[in-house]
């Protein structure tokens, strides 16, 4: 273990060139590459080194490699509910009944008075198709009302639930543009290539090796780790909002019929 003290130092391996793509990343791209870093620290977090250094060695070859399985469909953030997603609600509830009894309860009950052709119990008449633990929501949507409506509608429902929620929401969308002046893809990789080999990296030279720049001109570390080590840490956070925003974006790439 070492703390490293001149760029000069760093792995030989690290070349802040193979990360120039990033500048034109959309959000399917970041949301690819930064999938793969997630999934490398969740293998370091569980003790899966050797997972960890295999997958970390397959990034260094190509840093920015955006390559997508077709059967890694993009998830819109409003979609029609299925009966699949009842399914897994469901599910949920059961497998986590002893936390939350009620919901189990509820969820059992209904599901055995309509295997039955029963009418459900009247508690569970206006009980919305939710859990505890679930991010997602269920609506119902009556398209006889007018689109302003449906609109006003849905904003009042949506300000009601977020004022709900633990974390304060966001009106913007993920700033992924900055992401690449902000040298967060090569700062991911420095990251876990210190925490599987135990070295050190000082914010004020990390942020210069990885090209840390605001509105020009390069800043210090401790800029850095007040506008890029937060990426790092709501991490699943940003893997969440930007794989719904993909999915918005290449609907408006979809070619008009």
């Amino acid at each position: 273990m070492a703390k490293i003290g001149r760029v000069e130092d760093l792995p030989g391996w690290f070349n802040l060139r193979e990360y120039q793509s990033c500048e034109s990343f959309m959000a399917i791209d970041w949301l690819t590459c930064l999938k793969t870093r997630q999934l490398i620290i969740e293998l370091i977090s569980i003790g899966d080194i050797y997972g960890a250094s295999d997958l970390a060695e397959r990034v260094r070859n190509d840093p920015t490699d955006c390559f997508r399985l077709d059967w890694e469909a993009l998830e819109s953030p409003v979609r029609p509910l299925s009966f699949a997603d009842i399914a897994f609600k469901g599910g949920m509830s059961l497998m986590l009944g002893p936390a939350f009894p009620k919901e189990a309860e509820q969820w059992a009950q209904t599901a055995n008075k309509i295997a039955a052709g029963d009418w459900i119990p009247d508690s569970s008449m206006r009980t919305p198709i939710e859990n505890s633990n679930d991010e997602s929501r269920s609506l119902f949507v009556n398209l006889r009302a007018t689109d302003s409506v449906l609109k006003d509608a849905f904003s009042a429902w949506l300000k009601d639930v977020r004022s709900q929620q633990r974390t304060a929401s966001k009106r913007e969308r993920p700033a992924y543009h900055s992401w690449a002046r902000y040298g967060l893809l090569p700062y991911l990789d420095l990251f876990i290539w210190t925490k599987l080999t135990g070295n050190q990296i000082p914010y004020q030279l990390m942020s210069e090796a990885v090209g840390y720049c605001q509105g020009g001109s390069s800043k210090g570390g401790e800029s850095f780790q007040r506008n890029v080590r937060p990426l790092r840490l709501n991490l699943p956070q940003k893997l969440a909002e930007l794989e719904a925003l993909a999915a918005i974006e290449a609907h408006q790439e979809e070619p008009a019929t």
